[in-house]
Order: C-alpha cells, then structure tokens, then sequence
C-alpha cells in the first residue's frame, strides 16, 4: 500500500508556529533508497527573522536516524526583505536498511538542537511538532534507485571553441584549457556532488595514470524520474605535462556506494610544444678506454656514455660511474671502490628524442688492489624520475707494475738563462752548464728511483756521466735532480742519454740531442754620416750627422764629439733616431783661427756590450777675424704698414730694437749674439695716432742668432733667410 501522510499520531504542538503540507519521497520507499521529507513551517500573523531548525526523526524499535537542518526564512522568496513561514527539506541520503513500519517525527526549533541519547539540547520545548508514520518494503530494482547514471563525456573542447566528440582528437598547449562537456541522468532527492576529470596516460604500474586533472561540485534538483543533465568542467594544461598523446576520462564522487565513471577515452588528447619536463631514456655504458681495461696505477679509465634526452634547457644532470663490484643479491647495489661525477652541463631543448654522449675518465690509484674480474656500473642522475643505471661484468684488470715517466728536461747556462728545456741551442763559449731531469714514480707502490746520465760532446767523446742519485719514492711523488756536466768548448751537436730506473728497472729513457752549439755570428753596427761643419764663426760651429742604418737595434742614440784632437773630448747629448733622422749641434766657446777634429757616434742598446757605429772624423778652423753682431732687415711688409720692430722676446741684454722704426730701417747689432737659441720676434705697425701705433702683423719664432750674419724677414712669406746667399733659416 503507497505511503501517505497520515493523521498526526501524537498532539500538535506549538501555538505560535505550525508545521504544514509535510510530504515525502517515494511515498514507497524501499529498503537503502534515499527518503526525503519536505513541508513548511508557518507562523500566524507574526512575520519571524530569526534562524528555524527542523528536526526530522525516523524511529524504528530500538534504531533511530535524525537528520537536522537550519531554516533562514524561505529561500524560495527572493524578493522580499522579510518571510512568513519557511520552506525545509530534509534527505535521508542512505535510506533505511531494514524493512518494516517507522515512525516520523518532525519537530520545529528556535535554536539548533543537538542530539544526545534521548536528550535535545538546548531542553526547551518545539514550536512545531507532527508526528505519522510510513513503511520501508522490499529492495529497489536499479530502476527504482536513486542516483545518477549513463554518466559520460560527450565532447571537448579548447578553451571553450570548437567541441571534438569522442574518440575525436583534440591539439592542446601548455596554458590552454580543455573544457569537458559530461552528460548524465539523475533521480531523487536534490544533491550536490563532485565532478573529478583528469588526462591520463598508461603506465605499468596504473594503466590510467592521472597527468592532469579538475574538480567541480554540482547540484542536481529534486527528481521523482530520471532527469537528464549537462555540465562541464575545466583542466587547465600546465608545465606538469610533457608533449604527447594521452587518454581522458571524469567520475562523480560523493555519491552512495562507488564512484561512478565515464567511458575511458584513449588517445584523445595531443599535447604539442617542446616538452616542459624533460625526460630520459636509453642510458648505458657504450665503450671505454683503453679496451681491454688493463690499467695499471696511474693510469685512467675513460668510460664512455650514451643517453637520450627529450625537453626543454636541462642544466643540473650528473653521471656516476664507479669501479667495483655488483653485490649478486641485488643488482642496484655496487661495492664502490674508485668512483667520478660529472655534471654534464647545459643541453637542450630538445622537441624530439636527441642522443648524447658523455665520457667520464677515473684515475687508477692505489685505493685499488691488483686484480682481475672488476666491474664497471654508471648511474645518471639529478633527472626527472628514478636514476637510470648500466653495468658492465668483468671488464678491467689492475696490474702492479713499475711505471715512472721523466717528465722535463732542461738545462741551466749563462749567459742563456735557467730551466732551458733541451734540446735547444747555446753559445760555445767556454761556460760550464748543468743539465735538470724531473720524473715521476706512477707506480702503485714505494720504489728506490734516480736517473742515469751520460753526456757526448759533437766528437762523441763521453764528457759526464755522474753517479745515480738513488732516492725513496712514493706513489705518485716527482722528484728533480740538477747534475754539473762541464764547459761548452766545441760547436756542434751535444747528445745525452737518461735512463730513469726504479729499482734498477729502466721505466722511461731519453736518448738524443742535447743542444746545438752554434757560434754567434757579428752582429751589424749602426752605421752613421758625419756632415760637414757650417756656420763657422770665430768661436762658434754647427756640426750635423745623418744615422744611415740601425743595424742590429732598432733603438740607436747618437751624438757628435769634437776636440782639438781624434781624441776629441767633448760630446753632445744623445738623441734617439731612425734611419733617414739626424742631428744638429751649435757649438760655442771655440778658440780663435782653430782646428777642432769632429765625428758622429752611434750606439745601440738592444745587447750587452753595445753596438757603436761611427762617422768618418772631420776637421774645421775657426775664423781669424773677430766678428760680432748681425744686421736685420725687413721686405714684403703688410698694407698699411709704415714701422717694424725685432729683436729677442726676453728684452733685457739680449739683442732687440727699442723703437718702431720705418721700414726702410736697416737694424746693426754690433755686440756678441747670446750663442743660444731664443724666442725672436718681428712686428709690422701702422702709423701713430694719437700716441698708439697700431700693429698689423706679429710673428714670433724660436731661433739661434749668429754673428756676423745679415738676415732679412719676409711678412708675406713668414721666412726668415740669409740676405747673402737667399738661404731660408727659418720658415
């Protein structure tokens, strides 16, 4: 018989407050479905603001469940500030899981009550109260069942466009969104539950590996059949996935029983781009040096590795690789005993698979005992993921052998230098030399070592051959010895012979040219012109040289010595020159009606002793006749010019005119001329007005005044010249 609402069984509470139209669903319930009651709580007259709470209870002998809602008003008015009476709705999402006749008690509340046994707290009475009962018969078909079903996704799109249905395939990017549209049916009470989408990829250990994924709370309304719905729900496409094709599916969570599942969609999604996360693949051990591995101490194996590499920069991956032994009760686990990392540096990005190789080299030191059957096992790691591992069985055998080596060789000359290494060349002149050997033990253990000597000069005759030095070595130690041989006396070609031995076993040998003793060829001297002497006064000369050729420096510095003999005695400063220079010296303080000898000197200083190149020696004869002073005149003046002035800028003694002067003026200077060279200056001025004669024209010059000279300046030409022989002096 279908459940009703029946009379009330007990006596309505309440005066103020009254429950009314109290219904629910199904009016047959069966056993385990969800049962809801709805009804309205209404207040006579009086509108109320505070918060109502409706307590429904289910009792069945000795069982009870009790569910409990707030009510604020009604939320079905809207539009109104204040509300008269309260819709409520209460679901017993479980149902009940027996059958049989309940009881239902409803019961309205000015304040939140809390079960506790028997009790309601707080204990003040209900406003509202209505009491029946209904019957829980038989177990619903899946039919009858409430919930959700024919769940599935029924398209995708990016970021909200084009929907690709299944098994479409959709091209997505890093920062996009892949929005799912799900269709389903629902039936029963309102519900709010939880969608949870997610792109997945098949792994060995979860054939539905979640990359990425979403979720989403929903409702659904009251539905007394099954209704049909739509929502969607967006993942949105972050660096946590790599360039690919991957599967996609969504469940409903939260509701009884199970999840509830879509169909699971394979290969629908295609991640493009260059993969965010990169990823490793193929790693192994492909070689390694020498082959076959027989080392002995000091010497180094280098192991060569190949990987595979798909992504973006990769900056912080490292390869371990270690000699030793693999543990047999598991293969990852290795008795290292010498081991090197590398970091491999920057590589990528890589869209597609990119092979590298990496080689590793590890010395062999005594930290290893001799022995065959080692292995090898190399690791890279600092990756995304677990390491990836090779090993390699029984590959290197460790000897224990004598091995040295002489590492440099050298001798020591003057005037050649220190630590010369041989062979090389040097000068047969009569100097002893000594000649330094350093070597080294690389054996793994403690050796007595030395080296032995033997020195031949061009002739073949043995000139040293000094006794070994024998000295303790320990591993990896390098020693040096420097051994006193004798004089360089003949040119040609010096050999040696070295054997280093360890414990009287030779372990490396030299035997060859020592040195070439070549005799030095003469070096070429600056070769130098002395001029012939000019501007011959009773006291004074000018005497020049030209520097020809440098020679063999490029640094020559060259003067003029004079005297009254090829002694001489006198000498000019130096000056710097090059090839196509010369130099000018003015000489004062000679004897009356004199011969003075002079020649140019040129000296390079690029070696020790310096090269000196001389000029052939010249003779001049100073004047009988004393002759002081000089004249000065002027010609090609300015327009406008009527007066000039000259003389030395100082003033003072030195030779200057005091006055303008016409410029017919002929200006005599009858005293000695200072002999140095001087600042002069000539000026051109106009006519004299009021007390001021302006000037036109001002030169000034460094030059040297010799007596018994006439000059004549050129305004136009700025040139100072020889009014006798028309010679420019200064320009």
């Amino acid at each position: 018989m279908p459940n009703k609402v029946k009379l009330p069984t007990g006596i309505p509470e309440g005066i103020l407050f009254t429950l009314k139209d109290i219904a629910y669903i199904p009016e047959a319930p069966k056993m385990d479905e969800p049962f809801t009651i709805k009804g309205k709580v209404d207040l006579l007259k009086i509108p109320f603001l505070a918060p109502i709470w409706v307590t429904a209870t289910v009792t069945y002998p000795e069982t009870f469940w009790e569910e409990i809602i707030p009510i604020w008003g009604s939320p079905r008015v809207s539009e109104m500030s204040m509300v008269i009476g309260g819709n409520f709705e209460i679901t017993f999402t479980k149902g009940f899981q027996r059958e049989g006749e309940f009881s239902l008690l409803v019961r309205a509340y000015a304040g939140p009550t809390v079960p506790l046994d028997s009790i309601m707290l707080p204990p003040f009475p209900p406003m509202a109260t209505e009491e029946t009962t209904f019957i829980v018969a038989g177990e619903a078909t899946p039919e009858e069942k409430a919930g959700f079903r024919d769940f599935k996704i029924i398209s995708y799109s990016k970021n909200g466009g084009t929907p690709v249905t299944p098994p479409g395939v959709l091209e997505l990017g890093i920062g996009d969104r892949c929005r799912i549209n799900l269709g389903f049916e629902h039936k029963g009470p309102a519900a709010t539950r939880k969608f949870h989408a997610a792109i997945w990829v098949w792994q060995v250990w979860d054939p539905h590996d979640e990359i990425l994924a979403a979720e989403k709370s929903f409702s659904v309304p009251l539905a007394t059949d099954w209704e049909p719905g739509e929502e969607s729900i967006d993942i949105v496409i972050t660096s946590d996935i790599n360039p690919g094709t991957y599967g996609l599916y969504a469940k409903i969570m939260g509701v009884p029983g199970p999840d509830i599942f879509s169909q699971f969609l394979e290969d629908v999604i295609t991640i493009t781009g260059v993969p965010v996360k990169g990823e490793f693949r193929n790693f192994g051990i492909t070689g390694w040096s020498p082959d076959p591995a027989v080392l002995n101490y000091g010497d180094s194996l280098t192991i060569t590795h190949h990987f595979e590499y798909k992504g973006p920069r990769y900056t912080t991956a490292d390869i371990h690789t270690a000699i030793g032994a693999i543990r047999a009760i598991w293969p990852y686990d290795f008795d290292e005993i010498l081991a090197k990392s590398v970091s491999l540096g920057a590589f990528g990005p890589d869209e597609d698979w990119m092979g590298y190789d990496v080689d590793v080299t590890i010395p062999i030191t005594t930290a290893i005992s001799p022995g065959t059957d080692y292995d090898l096992y190399s690791k890279l790691t600092d990756i995304p993921g677990a390491d990836l591992y090779d090993y390699k069985d029984d590959i290197i055998e460790i000897v224990a052998e004598y091995a040295g080596a002489i590492i440099s060789k050298w001798i020591n000359k003057a005037p050649e230098g220190s630590r010369i290494p041989i062979p090389t060349e040097v000068k047969p002149d009569d100097h002893t030399f000594e000649v330094g050997i350093r070597y080294k033990n690389n054996s793994g253990f403690t050796v007595t070592g030395g080296c032995k000597v033997e020195v031949r000069d061009p002739d073949g005759v043995l000139r040293a051959s000094p006794a070994v030095d024998w000295t303790g070595m320990s591993h990896n130690e390098e020693l040096s010895t420097e051994y006193n041989i004798c004089r360089v006396d003949k040119p040609g070609n010096w050999t040696i012979h070295i054997d280093f031995l360890m414990d009287s076993t030779v372990v490396d040998s030299y035997d060859g040219l020592l040195f070439t003793a070549v005799a030095e060829p003469a070096k070429p001297l600056p070769e130098i012109d002395t001029l012939p002497a000019t501007n011959i006064t009773h006291n004074s000369v000018t005497l020049s040289a030209e520097l020809i050729e440098a020679g063999y420096c490029s640094n020559n510095y060259c003067y003029i010595e004079w005297g009254k003999t090829t002694g001489y005695g006198y000498k000019s400063s130096e000056t710097r020159l090059y090839p196509g220079q010369g130099i000018e010296v003015n000489v004062s303080g000679l004897d009356i009606d004199t011969t003075y000898h002079f020649r140019a000197v040129a000296v390079g200083h690029c070696v020790t002793p310096n090269l000196v190149g001389y000029g052939i020696d010249r003779t001049f004869t100073t004047e009988k006749e004393v002759v002081k002073g000089f004249t000065f005149r002027v010609t090609d003046w300015p327009a406008g010019a009527t007066q000039w002035r000259a003389g030395c800028s100082a003033g003072g003694k030195l030779p200057h005119m005091k006055d303008l002067q016409p410029m017919s003026y002929i200006w005599e200077w009858v005293k000695d001329v200072p002999g140095t060279t001087r600042d002069f200056f000539v000026i051109a001025a106009g006519p004299w007005e009021n007390g001021y004669a302006p000037t036109i024209q001002w030169d000034e010059f460094p030059f040297l005044l010799r007596n018994g000279k006439n000059y004549v300046w050129s305004f136009a030409a700025h040139e100072l010249r020889d009014y006798d022989t028309g010679e420019v002096l200064r320009k």
